[in-house]
């Protein structure tokens, strides 16, 4: 048996898109999205998290990184 929660997240980024993508399970059906600024979030009818996008995803990760920098 194939044991998907001890899955490692999968990290993929489009340059043309500049959009970072965090596969956090291998579930291909997706129930609903939101978003809430540059993060849209994929959501299975379990209401398990399936993907994350971030747009803009160079700014936005130089972002977090100059924040947890002065912090």
């Amino acid at each position: 048996m194939n044991d998907d929660s001890q899955r490692p997240v999968q990290i993929f980024y489009n340059r043309h898109a500049d959009t970072l993508l965090l596969e956090l399970a291998p579930e291909r059906l997706v129930a609903r999205v939101t978003q809430t600024g540059p993060v849209i979030v994929h959501v299975s009818a379990t209401g398990q998290p399936v993907l994350l996008e971030i747009e803009g995803a160079s700014e936005f990760l130089s972002s977090v990184i100059r924040a947890s920098i002065r912090d």
